[in-house]
């Protein structure tokens, strides 16, 4: 993993970032011409979450970069995964709707906290759910301290697999 690849590493997660900035920023616009939005200092909370988005991402990306190294197909499995995790994670629907017997995979699927922390400072403009930034802020940075740990302990022996 020499420089020029972790600059394309780093330079994909910034990427995503960027577009994730700009549609932010488009719908922000959007809401403040077409309804009567009232925004909140908890919005001013939005690079903060953004922020911990980001470690969580860059910490996800060191371990699935060392084993993607090994694993040749964990691409589809992360497909699979990722299929799964769309269904387990309230985007078009709101947490009371959720039957009781699926609120604890829900609420242990660690995007539910990430999708709660946008949704409290975009949308409600209060902390409706101060568990959700305890819980993913925390998860964020063990996974990015993880990760870093994981991938500089594995990348030593890239060379043998590759």
């Amino acid at each position: 993993f020499n420089h020029s690849s972790k600059n394309v590493f780093f330079s994909g997660i910034v990427v995503s970032f960027l577009t994730l900035i700009v549609g932010l920023v488009i719908y922000l616009i959007t809401i403040a011409f077409v309804s009567s939005a009232n925004f909140t200092p908890i919005f001013f909370l939005l690079p903060v979450v953004i922020l911990i988005h980001f470690i969580f991402l860059i910490g996800i990306g060191w371990i699935l970069a060392a084993l993607a190294v090994y694993f040749r197909d964990l691409k589809e499995l992360i497909s699979i995964i990722l299929l799964i995790g769309m269904f387990i994670t309230p985007i078009l629907y709101l947490e009371n709707s959720i039957p009781a017997a699926f609120k604890i995979p829900i609420l242990l699927n660690p995007m539910t906290h990430l999708i709660n922390m946008y949704r409290d400072v975009i949308f409600y403009g209060s902390i409706n759910h101060p568990w959700s930034f305890l819980i993913f802020g925390i998860l964020s940075l063990i996974l990015f301290l993880i990760g870093f740990k994981f991938f500089q302990k594995i990348k030593p022996f890239f060379a043998n697999v590759l």
